[in-house]
């Protein structure tokens, strides 16, 4: 799609930093989702496309890579938006996620799906998520990112000396 290329997931990722500064994160993050959904959902099904009409001459090894390349990259674009959304668009995802794992392993379009994603060693959309979002917060935790990240996160330290004190507690 010629006009949708001009949208890259680094100026989706500023835009959401403007829209966060909200109070309404939920509409924000929606309207974001659904800017990213413009972009994604075309971009990421003419990849799939695309590679399944040159399939049968790849390996899987090399299919798998090309689909990390130019599918599953482009899935986990702004995870921290798509963390608050309703589960209709979290499906949306996942089929996507579910074609590409069918094209590298050459499943039929009605067999089940879950051994497939397990075989391929790959995370459901919604585990992949909360992954990478756990993965961000203990690397700002222990500041392996950069400052800017990290002094997003406050310890909660309570007023008065608690049991709880001790399990790092992240303020809201």
């Amino acid at each position: 799609m010629p006009g949708y290329t001009c949208l890259t997931r680094f100026k989706i990722c500023s835009l959401s930093r403007g829209f966060l500064k909200r109070t309404n994160y939920k509409t924000d993050a929606l309207a974001i989702f659904s800017l990213m959904k413009l972009v994604l959902y075309d971009v990421v099904s003419l990849a799939i496309r695309n590679i399944g009409r040159i399939r049968r001459y790849l390996t899987q090894n090399d299919t798998e890579r090309l689909v990390h390349a130019f599918v599953t990259s482009k899935l986990g674009t702004c995870n921290s938006l798509i963390e608050g959304l309703p589960a209709y668009e979290e499906a949306k995802l996942q089929r996507i996620q579910n074609s590409a794992a069918r094209l590298v392993a050459r499943v039929k379009k009605f067999d089940h799906i879950s051994p497939v994603l397990n075989n391929l060693h790959w995370l459901t959309v919604r585990k992949r998520i909360t992954f990478k979002i756990l993965l961000i917060t203990y690397k700002a935790l222990h500041g392996l990112v950069p400052t800017y990240l990290s002094e997003l996160l406050t310890v909660y330290t309570p007023p008065r000396c608690l049991r709880s004190e001790i399990s790092n507690i992240i303020c809201s």
